[in-house]
């Protein structure tokens, strides 16, 4: 229905009251109860012009009725959140919400594509905790998302002849392993795999070893401890993810003024393990996760090696960036560098 007047300045409660409306069928005044679909009524507002510019002098009103003709829509009842789970990128617990994105586009009838088509936005707002969740909030599995039909979610329920329960204008979601498109770091030791983590560890010694033979070094690289960094509270997780590094003693080839051999050191820097569910990447994974499973990233560019010259300089590494890192030291680690 058009407005009656030029603006929406005043008591909308007053100029409600001043305000009659009839509905009429065939000629036939009604009460506009046991109404059919597709039915045709006529809307009849009835008014003074001069009693509404009394109470509103500021608004200027129309004339004395108005008269539209409207068809009844059929309306739909539907749950809005009928197969749609949140599309979450990254790795927990440093992922993230794609809110630009329609998980459902090739299915042209969804509810959730019809919005996305129209508004280019999805017909939810997600929080968590409370608060509204943006693009580059972190969310982790375990964390329960509430959605809730949003401005656009519920145009599109008028655009389409659609309407829902009170109730089911809002849902939770749980994030599970299953949800993460990269999965979840495992960032306790006490949750590591036993055989995952003798690979990497290996792979550790490896690197430490090839190191010390392109450095020309004459002894096996000797492991002292490792370590597992992790991001402060606070600080990206994306710029500063978390990593596994390894510490190792070898002898330097050359030797010292009473003729014993100096010491020094190399830090292998290698990936964290990664769990993820056993049919990650299908399309039914949040409904058939399978089992978990821990893994790493193999690929050789994922490792890197440095040469310290004395036990000091790497106690100075590990401090040098306590501000955004911490660290979770192996036992023999720990009373290496606490010696130093």
């Amino acid at each position: 229905m058009d407005a009656v007047a030029e603006n929406h300045h005043g008591s909308a409660s007053e100029i409600a009251s001043d305000i009659q409306l009839e509905l009429t069928k065939g000629g036939d005044l009604i009460d506009g109860k046991n109404l059919d679909n597709e039915e045709i009524l006529t809307v009849r507002l009835d008014y003074d012009s001069q009693e509404l510019k009394d109470i509103c002098p500021e608004i200027h009103f129309f004339g004395s009725e108005r008269n539209e003709t409207v068809k009844l829509k059929v309306l739909v009842s539907i749950d809005p959140f009928e197969n749609y789970k949140p599309v979450v990128e990254g790795i927990s617990p440093a992922g993230h919400i794609r809110l630009d994105l329609d998980p459902l586009g090739s299915a042209e009838t969804s509810f959730v594509s019809k919005c996305y088509s129209t508004y280019s936005t999805l017909p939810f707002d997600f929080y968590l905790d409370g608060r509204l969740v943006e693009s580059d909030t972190f969310v982790a599995v375990g964390d329960t998302i509430e959605m809730r039909l949003n401005d656009n979610g519920r145009a599109t329920l008028e655009d389409n002849g659609y309407t829902c329960l009170e109730e089911n204008k809002k849902k939770t979601y749980k994030l599970t392993l299953a949800d993460f498109d990269e999965g979840e770091y495992v960032l306790d030791e006490d949750e590591v795999d036993s055989n995952v983590e003798s690979e990497l560890m290996n792979r550790l010694n490896e690197k430490a070893t090839a190191f010390a033979a392109e450095n020309n070094f004459q002894s096996t690289p000797e492991f002292i401890g490792n370590c597992i960094s992790t991001a402060k509270d606070g600080v990206d997780m994306t710029d500063y993810p978390p990593y596994t590094s390894a510490v190792y003693e070898v002898d330097d080839n050359d030797t010292d003024s009473e003729g014993g051999e100096e010491k020094r050191y190399i830090i292998v820097y290698g990936p964290v393990i990664i769990e993820q569910v056993e049919n990650h990447g299908k399309e039914d994974v949040t409904d058939n996760p399978g089992d978990m499973i821990q893994n790493f990233n193999k690929d050789d560019e994922a490792f890197s090696a440095r040469m310290v010259d004395s036990s000091a300089e790497v106690k100075r590494k590990f401090a040098s960036d306590v501000d955004t890192y911490n660290h979770s030291l192996s036992k023999n680690l720990k009373i290496f560098l606490n010696g130093q």
